[in-house]
């Protein structure tokens, strides 16, 4: 089972796509394409050279069975109700946004369009979260506005 995506950028023609619109292509072989990553950097608050390389894991800040079972979720082609998973950005903020996500089969990839959410201001843990940052199975619960959307709600690891 895969546990982690790696975040590459896309580049055409040597320049990268400005848009205000957050689209990823993530594949089940573990890369997670930002397809227009200029504006996923400029929301997450991290230079595009930086952003890439790193780990989807890494961003959600989560131990690797639960960052499995985001990555999982993510790729599950079956199901493919919009996500809600926290990131962290360069300056520690963590920040919500709702995957909506489509698969296409011919290109063997699952399509994602982030949207940010508005923030919640809370000093610990997200509160579907464990206190190792393990998401349960009862954080999938449905969002109170639009019981259509699956929420998967993901905390910080502890750092030692």
């Amino acid at each position: 089972m895969l546990t982690d995506l790696t975040l590459v950028l896309r580049v055409s023609h040597g320049k990268m796509c400005v848009s205000g619109l957050m689209l990823a292509r993530a594949r089940p072989s573990g890369i997670f394409e930002l397809l227009t990553a200029a504006t996923w950097a400029r929301a997450l608050g991290y230079p595009p050279d930086e952003l890439s390389g790193k780990s989807l894991s890494e961003l959600m800040q989560l131990e690797k069975p639960a960052a499995g079972e985001v990555v999982a979720a993510l790729l599950d082609e079956k199901d493919v109700q919009p996500l809600e998973v926290t990131l962290r950005c360069k300056d520690e903020r963590r920040k919500r946004f709702r995957f909506h996500r489509r698969f296409d089969a011919y290109e063997e990839a699952m399509f994602v369009v982030a949207d940010e959410l508005p923030q919640i201001n809370h000093p610990g843990p997200v509160a579907n979260a464990g206190a190792d940052g393990r998401v349960s199975r009862s954080a999938r619960a449905p969002l109170a506005s639009s019981p259509s959307h699956r929420q998967m709600t993901t905390g910080s690891a502890s750092k030692t």
